[in-house]
């Protein structure tokens, strides 16, 4: 199956991300209001930044785009260029705690 290293390394990141995030359920966390007014926890921010150092380590020429932060600098160049016929690598991260 093409790209099945991808496939198994994401499922892999989901569930360990999820644990990170589940741990934080039964203990309860605050939520912070963010400048655009929604919603974010520490259970958001730590498993989010779980997930983009996973990816940074198996995939390290991508760039990464999180919910929370830009987990890697050159990402912000590279958004502002048009994606042409030439394949552009980019993880998208968003969060896994909720909606």
């Amino acid at each position: 199956m093409p790209y099945q290293r991808e496939w198994d390394l994401a499922r892999n990141i989901a569930r360990r991300a999820g644990e990170v995030a589940l741990s934080f359920y039964h203990r309860g966390t605050e939520t912070e209001e963010k400048p655009d007014f929604s919603p974010v926890t520490v259970a958001d921010r730590e498993s989010e930044q779980l997930i983009c150092r996973l990816l940074t380590e198996s995939f390290p020429e991508d760039g990464i785009l999180g919910e929370e932060h830009v987990a890697h600098p050159a990402l912000g160049d590279l958004l502002q260029q048009p994606v042409g016929p030439e394949l552009l690598a980019r993880e998208v991260v968003g969060r896994v705690s909720g909606p």
